[in-house]
């Protein structure tokens, strides 16, 4: 794998931005929010993911960072084309932050309005939380749901590092309903917690922990390990995710878990670098993508064709065929065009942009190296089109992580981790 996520955050903590001269943009986009208009970063910073919508044009969204370096909960509304900044939770604020540390991955809001996240670190055990955060009368309270490492031998995991939560219904855009199970997954750390995959149900404001997977249970980790995002899950109730390493080639898989009963049958359906030189691509951070036909659609940070020797990274499709079976197909090669102007290194998954183009982002490449957005359309699909380039007047922001979230049928509110003025992130509206 040519990137890893560590070395990507040690890139991002030590370059500052500079802004170059305008340049044009393909297409419409706009800072909408700059993080840490004031010392300390009191609003956050570092936001890595993108923003969840309640359908009235409010955005709910996590940064990395702020005053105490937890990371913040936020809102973002809109009204009268005016957008205004709420400060909802700041992490780390008590010694040790046993409410978590360091939320990475996008909120899941249900149907009352709760939300619901991971952090990476803290808690407990400081192998990371699931939390709530519930609004009454004006103001909100935070409840840690899960503090990792609570099993022994922390069997439960540890390290949920970009995780976004889950649930069946998700991909129709439907809010959870506040009583199926949530999904997720934890990476482990390497010698403390193991990698696993998990559920939690909620039951007279209780929530049951169960570990569905631990990885590695095959020699050698070809069942997958290290996964970076958890699965995605049909209408059947199987889930399918990713995971960084494993696999056959130790370059990482995508697996299905399929229910049985009350327990869960893991399978590989493909795993990276089955082609000579890792022309498939290898290292898959980011969550699969499901359409109503039962395919796969997602990235690989390394690998492919591109310009270097290791390859900068692929999108690619896999169609189910029969039983087990799954073809893939590559849909494009990034750093395929001079100086990696496509785009290089795409940590995160896809969505479905207009007219079920594919729509996602590239953390390095484009014209100053700060990353792209860009739409994968066509038949196949395999037309690449680059949205726009990070990291210029007109396009302030560096370093996009995650793909945006649809904020109408025409328009996208996503994130950059870093950049805008105070070279701390920035929220930005994109219309392809």
């Amino acid at each position: 794998m040519k990137y890893l996520v560590g070395a990507a955050l040690a890139v991002l903590a030590a370059m500052a931005i500079l802004s170059p001269p305008a340049q044009a943009a393909a297409s419409q986009y706009q800072v909408i929010y700059d993080f840490c208009p004031v010392a300390g970063c009191a609003d956050g910073s570092d936001p890595w993911a993108p923003p969840v919508g309640d359908g009235a044009g409010n955005y709910f969204g996590t940064t990395a960072g702020g005053d105490s370096n937890g990371g913040t909960i936020y809102e973002l509304s809109s009204k009268h084309k005016q957008w205004s900044y709420t400060l909802l939770y700041t992490f780390c604020t008590v010694k040790k932050c046993p409410d978590g540390q360091a939320p990475h991955g996008q909120l899941v809001r249900d149907t009352k309005g709760n939300l619901y996240g991971t952090t990476q670190f803290g808690g407990a055990k400081h192998e990371g939380v699931v939390f709530e955060l519930s609004p009454k009368g004006g103001t909100w309270t935070y409840t840690p749901i899960h503090s990792f490492c609570a099993l022994a031998a922390c069997a439960d995991g540890g390290n949920p590092t970009f995780v976004t939560l889950s649930y069946q219904g998700q991909a129709s855009g439907v809010p959870y309903d506040g009583t199926s199970p949530l999904f997720g997954a934890t990476s482990g750390d390497g010698s403390k917690a193991p990698a696993t995959v998990f559920s939690l149900t909620p039951k007279k404001k209780k929530w049951t922990y169960n570990v569905l997977y631990t990885f590695c249970a095959q020699a050698n980790c070809t069942d997958g390990a290290k996964p970076y995002s958890a699965p995605i899950v049909d209408g059947s109730g199987n889930l399918f995710g990713t995971t960084v390493i494993g696999g056959a080639a130790n370059q990482g898989t995508v697996y299905e878990l399929k229910p049985q009963g009350k327990t869960y049958a893991q399978s590989v359906i493909y795993s990276f670098c089955a082609q000579t030189f890792c022309a498939d691509g290898g290292g898959p951070s980011g969550p699969p993508l499901l359409d109503g036909n039962g395919n796969l659609f997602g990235m690989t940070d390394g690998g492919g064709a591109g310009t270097v020797e290791s390859g900068q990274g692929t999108a690619y499709e896999l169609t189910p065929g029969g039983g087990a079976s799954w073809t893939y197909t590559k849909l494009h090669d990034f750093c395929s065009d001079t100086n990696c102007a496509d785009g290089s290194g795409p940590f995160g998954g896809l969505v479905f942009g207009p007219g079920g183009t594919l729509i996602g982002t590239a953390f390095f490449g484009g014209d100053l190296n700060f990353g792209t957005i860009f739409e994968i359309g066509g038949d196949k699909p395999t037309k690449f089109k680059r949205l726009i380039s990070i990291g210029n007047i007109e396009t302030q922001g560096a370093y996009p992580f995650s793909p945006p979230v649809a904020n109408s049928a025409t328009t996208f509110i996503g994130t950059t981790a870093s950049g805008g003025l105070a070279t701390e992130g920035v929220i930005y509206q994109l219309t392809p």
